[in-house]
């Protein structure tokens, strides 16, 4: 239950505790009307947390990892909730007025039935890969919304968080490196499963957060899928000043079993081929 890992949030298991956070030295003024963080800090809050729950399924699919599943357990569950948790109150801080509980129970029971170990990778070193994919999304999302706001607590929340994503991605892809030691993976494969996990990366979770979080913002208005691609089209915009491309495509090329020279060759038309898709 969420109580539980955030009681034990505070351990040595974390590297920072969100209790610490002055919250209350918010410059309110620096963010309270800006849109399109609200609904960015709000949706996120809401992922995040979820952790809880997908963490089980991963736990299900590396039982036979001891060292995995004690990381997933002591670790990585509890640094995202803490994300979720830190995001939460930085929201209640700075729009009091929006009832998160609410959002957060319609979006919990939208999506406990869609985060089920069938939308795992059949193969565990592939599913390494989906996670090291989701990691990269989830670093450099954190390092672009850092780079884009100015309110000095969130900037400081940004990074830390940034740096726990960051490390994530370190530590699945050591995992994922011993597993292709034992059954090596093709270049196809894993290049498969990295375009298909970013292709979902801010779909379906993010979408469902969205819904909720602008349904009960906007109780007279209903939802529309024009609101989420308003939405999305405003966060590309800024994605193209504040994005960092490079970090992104060099954290998934490494991920691809070819050698050094090679992942030099395509970084580059691969970098380009980003910065195209997000003009468009």
């Amino acid at each position: 239950m969420p109580h539980t890992v955030k009681d034990e949030a505070g351990h040595a298991t974390l590297r920072w505790n969100y209790r610490d956070i002055d919250f209350a030295s918010i410059d309110k003024s620096a963010i309270h009307d800006d849109d399109l963080m609200f609904y960015m800090l709000a949706s996120a809050s809401l992922v995040e947390i979820m952790a809880e729950l997908y963490t089980d399924n991963l736990i299900e699919k590396f039982r036979g990892n001891a060292e995995l599943v004690e990381w997933l357990k002591s670790h990585w569950q509890h640094e995202e909730v803490q994300h979720g948790y830190a995001l939460k109150a930085y929201v209640r801080h700075v729009w009091p007025e929006f009832d998160w509980h609410t959002a957060n129970a319609r979006f919990r029971e939208e999506y406990v039935a869609l985060c089920t170990a069938e939308q795992l990778e059949d193969d565990p070193a592939l599913e390494l890969i989906a996670r090291c994919v989701v990691e990269t999304g989830t670093t450099t999302m954190y390092h672009a919304v850092h780079d884009y706001v100015r309110e000095p607590v969130l900037r400081k929340l940004f990074a830390d968080i940034k740096t726990d994503e960051a490390n994530h991605y370190a530590r699945f892809r050591q995992f994922y490196e011993i597993y292709s030691k034992s059954s090596p993976k093709s270049p196809w494969s894993v290049t498969s499963t990295i375009w298909r996990r970013m292709t979902e990366i801010r779909g379906e979770d993010s979408y469902i957060a969205f819904k909720h979080v602008f349904s009960v913002r906007n109780p007279a208005m209903p939802f529309q899928e024009q609101n989420w691609r308003d939405f999305s089209r405003m966060v590309k915009n800024k994605a193209r000043r504040h994005y960092p491309y490079p970090v992104a495509v060099k954290m998934l090329v490494k991920l691809i079993p070819v050698p050094l020279a090679v992942r030099h060759m395509i970084g580059w038309p691969l970098l380009g081929m980003a910065r195209l898709v997000a003009r468009k």
